[in-house]
């Protein structure tokens, strides 16, 4: 039997039935496990929950908790996020809640460096409760961080002296919260964690042992004694496969998809600066230990290996790159090709996570929910190149009681869900249009040319899709789609049109106009002689 599982059943049957907390010491739930035999203790306090006053000026309402237990030898950090939505169908598209092992959460304090804890299980769960004022789409989602007993001694002085007033948590598709803690709930959790200590004490269970970074992130120094503190050059990577070189001299090489970009990093406490030389853009990261945290996608990094620590190795490491063509021809009027290149990477970073429901006519009944984010995106003017990877998530709603059968086999919704990580590259030299449009109008088109125009579709909020467009098949792509709990299928692939997704019209406009200047300085599109 797998503890881990066992530690998350424990969880979920908890926060199912928790009571009010007590002001003593004593655990908020303490019993032995029916199966394993093994002594259960689990202390929990809520961090943040939607107001009464807000809750009537809001759809939806939000709530963290957290716990510290000991699951026979195990010590776990947990959050549960619950999110209740005013009704199911606004459920269908609003909530994108949905954790994943390996991602952070962490606690702020009032002074000094944050705790990281890094997910080993989760429990993610979507219903429809019936209420008073009709039915309720819940949300619930449950992250847990099993840690060792180093780490934990470690963690003791921080968890148990310094008050917690802030948490970011990072979701599945790089998702991010990010909330206060008041005093009343940052008091209370700190007195949980002395709770939790006191009582191991208490029954002879010494946490001993050096900390182990498997099962926590390595935080910075300033948050433990152990050991020097993680040096920021080295070798980063992305889930997307995106790759980062920070050499020692304050230099930086960045890879994403077939591209890749340079410049100077600069380093003030636990924020992280990238600027690219050639189009003078900048990113934000956060430093948390072995990991870099991009504070507009909420993209993680890990870092893998130290850097090259010289020039040459530095050239070796981006031998394979291909030759950029010559530069964009001049132009006598208008921005810069740079810095076009620098207004079209910075919004297309600053879009963060695009939500929409949609409803197919000849299936009215079914919420398909979809979730674009752009999780990293380099300009090279050199190249008039623009490489980007997206995550896309994808999920049907079921309404209560509706079953779905594939091959003549019933499926849930955890079957039908897709995640994807997709990397692109456009080339300005050869896009021929820029346009854009309504994404269900674009929906609504194809199926026409499909002959079915008697199938519609319909989406709420409405987005827009801008797209780029050439004659011939010029577009690249790779992507890895992972369908419910089936292994990822990599594929790569090229085609006519490329684009990105907005929630807004007016910027997407804004970034059709950068991009039919920058497709003019480098030389693209359609030319007299291209039309005969």
């Amino acid at each position: 039997m797998r503890k881990i599982g066992f530690l998350t059943c424990a969880l979920v049957c908890y926060f199912a039935s928790a009571s009010a907390l007590p002001q003593s010491c004593k655990p908020d739930i303490s019993r032995e496990d029916r199966i394993t035999k093994e002594q259960v203790e689990v202390w929990t306090q809520v961090l943040s929950s939607t107001s009464f006053a807000a809750s009537f000026m809001s759809t939806s309402e939000l709530t963290i908790t957290a716990t510290v237990g000991r699951y026979g030898a195990l010590n776990a950090v947990n959050l549960q996020i619950q999110k209740k939505e005013e009704s199911a169908t606004n459920a269908a598209f609003e909530s994108a809640m949905r954790g994943a092992k390996g991602s952070p959460f962490y606690f702020g304090f009032k002074s000094g460096s944050p705790a990281a804890f890094v997910v080993t299980d989760v429990g993610n769960n979507a219903k429809v409760e019936q209420g008073l004022l009709g039915a309720k789409g819940v949300t619930t989602v449950i992250l847990s961080a099993v840690v060792t007993d180093g780490d934990m001694a470690a963690l003791r002085n921080a968890l148990t002296s310094q008050q917690i007033d802030g948490i970011r948590i990072v979701l599945a598709g790089n998702d991010g919260i990010e909330k206060s803690v008041d005093d009343k709930n940052g008091k209370k959790l700190m007195e949980k964690f002395s709770c939790f200590y006191q009582s191991l004490d208490s029954r002879g269970i010494a946490l001993s042992g050096a900390a182990q970074p498997k099962s926590q992130p390595e935080p910075p120094a300033s948050v433990s004694d152990n050991g020097p503190p993680v040096p920021i050059t080295g070798q980063y990577i992305t889930p997307g496969g995106s790759h980062l070189l920070l050499f020692p001299d304050g230099s930086f090489t960045k890879f994403v998809g077939g591209g890749q970009g340079h410049g100077q990093y600069a380093l003030d406490s636990d924020n992280l600066t990238l600027k690219f030389t050639s189009t003078g853009f900048s990113q934000q990261f956060k430093v948390q230990g072995g990991k870099l945290l991009n504070v507009n996608t909420h993209q993680g990094w890990t870092r893998t290996g130290d850097s090259p620590e010289t020039s040459s190795a530095r050239s070796a490491a981006s031998s394979d790159a291909p030759t950029p063509p010559p530069p964009a021809k001049p132009t006598d009027s208008g921005p810069t090709l740079a810095a076009t290149m620098q207004f079209i990477q910075e919004k297309l970073s600053e879009q963060g996570q695009v939500a929409w429901a949609e409803t197919v006519s000849v299936q009215p009944d079914l919420i398909h929910r979809k979730f674009i984010s752009v999780a990293d995106v380099m300009a090279d003017p050199a190249a008039c190149t623009l490489y980007t990877t997206e995550t896309v998530d994808d999920s049907v709603y079921l309404p209560k009681g509706k079953t779905l059968t594939v091959g003549g086999k019933p499926v849930t919704a955890d079957h039908l869900r897709s995640h994807t990580v997709e990397t692109d590259t456009i080339s300005f030299r050869q896009v021929e249009s820029v346009a854009v449009e309504k994404m269900q109008d674009i929906e609504n088109q194809a199926y026409r040319e499909e002959a079915h125009p008697e199938i519609t579709v319909t989406e709420t909020p409405p987005v827009f899709y801008l797209k780029v467009l050439a004659s011939n098949v010029v577009f690249s792509a790779h992507t890895s789609t992972s369908k419910g709990n089936q292994a990822p299928v990599e594929k790569d692939a090229t085609s006519k049109m490329n684009g990105h997704t907005f929630r807004d019209e007016d910027t997407a406009n804004h970034v059709a106009k950068a991009m039919i200047h920058a497709m003019e300085l480098c030389g693209g599109g359609v030319t007299k002689k291209d039309l005969f």
